[in-house]
């Protein structure tokens, strides 16, 4: 991975893609979706797409954002003041643990789009979108403050992905597809 905080490059081969996307290594899962394109292979970027939602695994996925959204409330949760930034890492986190717990799809890497995709109490969506605009508006080293019904829906979030995640169902994906996606594509590149 190459990161210099102006442009963020992350590659695999074949092969560990496909052995990331049967265990539904959600950095993959939200690199193949991401709206951001240099240049791309449509054919291929719609057929990966298609074969993540076979081999996705909810219960491998949600491990991977109650994990990060417990890290980053424990970082922030008593601070008076804390990076906005910081503050939607955590928040998407939770969010996506939600979207997991109520949906059989992949989550969506655009934050409105799962946000969209999800119900909310009003008053939260409408606040949730302020702080969206504040971000946009503010710098990197903005400190924000407050934000205590946000916090204890995080709370609720993180809970209840800590409760359900075991029952969640594993992947019904199997490495047949896999397998048949590798050879198609290596084929379709010999030529």
């Amino acid at each position: 991975m190459y990161e210099n905080n102006d442009i963020d490059i992350t590659g695999w081969d074949l092969r560990k893609t496909l052995r990331l996307l049967r265990k539904s290594n959600a950095s993959l899962l939200e690199r193949i979706q991401s709206p951001i394109l240099y240049k791309s292979d449509s054919k291929f970027l719609t057929e990966i797409n298609l074969l993540a939602q076979s081999q996705y695994s909810r219960k491998a996925t949600i491990h991977h954002y109650l994990s990060m959204a417990a890290k980053f409330f424990e970082e922030i949760k008593e601070l008076e003041q804390y990076k906005l930034k910081k503050f939607f890492y955590l928040l998407r986190s939770a969010i996506v643990c939600k979207w997991i717990l109520e949906k059989d799809v992949m989550p969506p890497i655009e934050f409105k789009k799962m946000l969209d995709g999800l119900s909310f109490d009003q008053r939260l969506l409408k606040r949730i979108d302020e702080l969206i605009v504040l971000k946009a508006k503010s710098s990197e080293s903005y400190l924000h403050t407050g934000e205590s019904e946000i916090f204890e829906f995080i709370r609720r979030c993180i809970n209840a992905a800590n409760l359900e995640r075991t029952a969640l169902p594993s992947s019904e994906g199997n490495s047949r597809d896999l397998d048949l996606f590798f050879i198609k594509t290596l084929s379709i590149n010999d030529h």
